[in-house]
């Protein structure tokens, strides 16, 4: 009887199938994913990670949102911008608190594209500030004057009229 209590352990081997890398499209939609889930999905295989490490079409478009948004640094943001080789488009940073000033100057240095896309969309001569106290007097064009806040943070965004230059 205690042979018969005894685990009889059986392994039945089967053949795996060939792994077979991701369909293109999954490739084409890194671009719209957030830089969180782009480093999640370079985790998925060994053909995603390639792309996310090699290839400068996912870090065309970033956007920084939670839960990276905290640990985000100027340091940090700039080697993720460099991933895109100076060609980063748009650059998203949601309640990215760590990130200064010099830091986005120096991003937008290295990526001349964020401006260019941006007037292309938009129109040229855009301003922004953004404060927590400021006063402003500004001459705006029609349509083109943006003032608001979110918490106790104000934001003024105009645009101007671009004159050409006369050189006579």
């Amino acid at each position: 009887m205690a042979e018969s209590s005894k685990a009889v352990s059986l392994t039945v081997e089967q053949e795996q199938p060939e792994a077979k890398p991701p369909h293109e499209g999954l490739f084409l939609v890194l671009t719209y994913l957030p830089v969180y889930e782009v480093v999640l999905m370079s985790q998925v295989c060994t053909s995603l990670r390639d792309a996310v490490n090699n290839d400068i079409l996912p870090w065309l478009n970033v956007t920084v949102e939670w839960p990276l948004n905290w640990r985000l640094n100027d340091e940090i943001l700039f080697k993720v911008a460099s991933k895109a080789n100076g060609s980063l488009k748009t650059l998203t940073l949601i309640s990215c608190t760590r990130v200064t000033d010099d830091g986005l100057q120096r991003v937008v240095e290295q990526n001349p594209l964020i401006n260019k896309e941006f007037d292309s969309s938009y129109g040229p001569a855009w301003h922004c500030i953004v404060g927590t106290s400021f006063g402003s007097y500004v001459t705006h064009s029609v349509g083109g004057f943006l003032y608001f806040s979110i918490d106790k943070v104000y934001i003024l965004l105009f645009k101007t009229a671009v004159e050409p230059l006369d050189h006579s």
